[in-house]
């Protein structure tokens, strides 16, 4: 008895079949994960929403967006030494209570950069859709969540200085309440998310940032959102195209960016969690970060 095989034909017919099942296939799974990433993104800005609100039920105000200690040296120029993040009040809120054992007699303190445990990375504090969550360098982890300063930029000369004129929830050596949140809580943004830089030198989202770091470890609402170039020390704009020097400008700040489709992900005052499309008005997307503007 014969036994028929496949022709050459019917076996490229077959392939092809196959091939193009994948191609269909392929962005299906790819939104898919996609979507559980974004999923996971917002459960991460959802748990720094709760702790921030568990920080503000315990102290009766939310913590310092930055700490940031001045002195003058004998020419009477300000110097600002500590620049982290007043993210890292948040390890209990966070269940990381050891590390927070580990950082709390330092925090506040002038040499911030040499605080212990400066290295551990933080699940919570990581966005799965950006390839570089997860960074460490030499000033530590950097996070893919900022607290808002507020919907300006920063001047040059570090946020300390112009903390009496900030208007979001978070800047230098704040103390901001939920009674300040006078447009609403449910109005303005608390933290927002950020993309990370795989070069070494920029600091953006370095929790323990020092020197001239305060711009990077706080987010601005200045400019919508996968918008205009970010600017700062050894800042970069993702795709790699260089941002402008920081060098002689007036302000600077660090932009909100994602890898989510169309927008970014914002934790606001209330807890809740917003979607905010790149398209957004950049007059509202700026009051959104500010707390009392009356808009």
């Amino acid at each position: 008895m014969k036994r028929r095989g496949f022709t050459l034909i019917e076996l490229l017919v077959v392939i092809a079949i196959i091939a193009i099942l994948i191609a269909l296939l392929l962005p299906a799974i790819q939104q898919a994960r996609e979507a559980a990433r974004r999923t996971q993104c917002r459960n991460n800005l959802k748990q720094i929403g709760i702790a921030l609100h568990n920080y503000h039920d315990i102290h009766k105000n939310f913590p310092p967006g930055v700490y940031s200690s001045v002195d003058s040296n004998p020419n009477g120029r300000t110097h600002n030494h500590n620049r982290h993040s007043g993210i890292l009040n948040l390890w209990p809120q966070l269940d990381n209570a050891p590390l927070s054992d580990s950082q709390s007699p330092t925090i506040g303190t002038v040499n911030s950069w040499s605080l212990p445990d400066n290295d551990t990375v933080i699940d919570t504090l990581m966005c799965p859709s950006d390839p570089n969550a997860g960074k460490v360098t030499g000033i530590g982890f950097h996070s893919n969540y900022l607290l808002v300063h507020g919907g300006q930029s920063v001047r040059n000369n570090a946020a300390y200085s112009d903390r009496d004129t900030m208007l979001g929830i978070f800047f230098a050596l704040s103390s901001t309440r939920i009674r300040d949140v006078k447009d609403g809580t449910s109005n303005t943004a608390m933290v927002g998310e950020i993309l990370l830089v795989e070069n070494p030198n920029d600091r953006r989202g370095g929790l323990y940032a020092s020197g001239f770091g305060t711009v990077n470890v706080t987010l601005a609402l200045r400019d919508t959102p996968n918008g205009a170039p970010d600017q700062g020390s050894s800042a970069r704009i993702i795709n790699t195209s260089h941002a402008p020097s920081f060098h002689g400008l007036g302000f600077y700040r660090v932009n909100s960016r994602s890898r989510h489709t169309g927008g970014v992900l914002m934790g606001m005052a209330d807890g809740s969690v917003q979607f905010v499309p790149d398209a957004i008005d950049v007059t509202v997307y700026q009051n959104m970060g500010n707390r009392a503007d009356g808009a």
